[in-house]
C-alpha cells in the first residue's frame, strides 16, 4: 500500500477520471427551473477537467449562471488551476496554440522552450490575479478569490513566482530519483515493469492510450508531443512541497521536488472518453489495434470545449475521406470493367 501511495505522489497534477458535465447532474434531479444559479463543489479533481467541460456545455443546459467552487488541498494545484483558466482565455493565442499549450505544460515534466517562456510571462498577471491587483485583468471578472486567506494568498505567490524561467528546477534529476526509489532493485527492468503494468492493467480499461506513449511518458515524462518540437525544459508548473525530516537537526521541513504521479498517465482524463458520432472514428479499429491514440483524442476534446464554448456550437471532425484502395481492389475492379466490355461488344455482334 505504501508503494502504491508513494509512485502516486504527494501531489496530484492530473485527474484519473475522464472529465464529466457536471451540470447532467441537475437534469438527473428533473429540476424544473432551468433559469435558476447552479452552485457545485468540485473537491479533489487535481485539475479543471470538469470545469472545462461543464462551461463549454452549459448553453446545452439553459443555466444563466453557474458557481463552481474548487477545493484542493494542495495549493500547487490550485496555481495550476489559475494558470489553465488564464491559457483558455487568452484569446491572444488561436485555438490551436492553446491547446498545445495546455497539453504541453498540462502533462509533461519537460516542455518546450515556448510553452516554458509562456509560463514565465504569464507570472506577473497571475500573481496580480491573486494579490487582487485591479491590473489583474479580464480573469478577475471570472475567478473569486475572496474566500481564501491572506497565508493562502502568499502560498500561491510564492509558487506562480517559482516559475518564472530564472528559477532552478531540475526536474530531470528528481524525477530520477522518484522512480528510482520506487523500482528499487528492479530499476534496470523497469522496462519489463511498466510493460507488465501496461499489459495487464491498463489497456484492458483504456486501449486507446498507445503502448511506445506511456512507455515514453514512464521514462521521460514527456505525454502529449506537438510536431517535431523538442522537449528540453523543465515544468515549473509540477514543483510542489510536501514535508519531510531534516536528518541532522531531527526538525520538520518542506521539500521542494517533484512529487507528481509517476505511475498514472496524464491521458486519462482527457484522452479516453469522446461523444458520439465521432468516438466511431476516434476509437475505430483495424486488426484489433486503434487507428488513434489517446493523444489525438485528448486534442479533439480539448478544441472541442474551446470551440464550443466560444462559438456555442458542437465541434466535430472533418467529413471522413474515402480510403484508397488496395492494389488487388484495383486489379479486379480493372478485370470487372474489361470483362462487361467485351460482353457488350459480343451482345453487339
Amino acid at each position: 500500500m505504501a508503494e502504491i501511495i508513494e509512485a502516486i505522489g504527494f501531489a496530484p497534477m492530473w485527474g484519473n477520471s475522464p472529465a464529466v458535465d457536471l451540470l447532467d447532474a441537475f437534469s438527473l434531479l428533473q429540476r424544473s427551473d432551468a433559469s435558476e444559479c447552479h452552485n457545485i463543489l468540485v473537491s479533489g479533481s487535481a485539475d479543471i477537467r470538469h470545469v472545462l467541460k461543464t462551461a463549454a456545455r452549459a448553453h446545452r443546459h439553459g443555466s444563466k449562471q453557474i458557481n463552481i467552487y474548487i477545493h484542493d488541498p494542495k495549493p500547487e494545484v490550485v496555481a495550476r488551476h489559475l494558470l489553465f483558466l488564464f491559457l483558455i482565455n487568452d484569446n491572444a493565442l488561436s485555438l490551436r496554440e492553446r491547446v498545445e499549450f495546455f497539453l504541453d505544460i498540462y502533462g509533461n515534466s519537460l516542455i518546450r522552450e515556448k510553452s516554458s517562456n509562456y509560463v514565465s510571462d504569464k507570472v506577473q498577471d497571475l500573481t496580480r490575479l491573486v494579490c487582487d491587483d485591479v491590473r489583474a485583468g479580464p480573469l478577475k471578472q471570472l475567478v473569486d478569490l475572496s474566500l481564501l486567506k491572506y497565508k493562502e494568498r502568499d502560498e500561491l505567490e510564492n509558487i506562480i513566482k517559482g516559475w518564472a524561467s530564472n528559477v532552478p528546477f531540475d526536474v530531470e534529476s528528481l524525477r530520477d530519483q522518484r522512480l528510482r526509489h520506487h523500482y528499487g532493485v528492479r530499476f534496470d527492468f523497469r522496462a519489463n515493469v511498466l510493460d507488465w503494468d501496461y499489459q495487464m492493467k491498463l489497456r484492458p480499461l483504456a486501449s486507446i492510450i498507445h503502448m511506445v506513449h506511456y512507455r515514453e511518458w514512464r521514462q521521460t515524462g514527456v505525454a502529449f508531443e506537438t510536431r517535431l518540437a523538442t522537449y528540453t525544459c523543465p515544468n515549473r508548473t509540477l514543483a510542489s512541497y510536501t514535508e519531510g525530516k531534516d536528518k541532522k537537526r531531527s526538525t520538520s521541513v518542506f521539500v521542494r521536488g517533484f512529487w507528481a504521479d509517476i505511475v498514472n498517465s496524464p491521458y486519462i482524463g482527457f484522452g479516453v472518453h469522446a461523444p458520439h458520432p465521432d468516438a466511431e472514428r476516434l476509437f475505430k479499429k483495424r486488426n484489433d489495434q486503434h487507428l488513434q491514440t489517446s493523444v489525438d483524442v485528448s486534442e479533439f476534446n480539448l478544441t472541442a470545449y474551446l470551440h464550443e464554448m466560444e462559438t456555442g456550437e458542437l465541434y466535430h471532425l472533418p467529413p471522413e475521406e474515402a480510403e484508397p484502395k488496395s492494389k488487388e481492389e484495383t486489379i479486379i475492379e480493372e478485370l470487372v470493367e474489361e470483362n462487361e466490355v467485351e460482353e457488350e461488344e459480343e451482345a453487339k455482334e
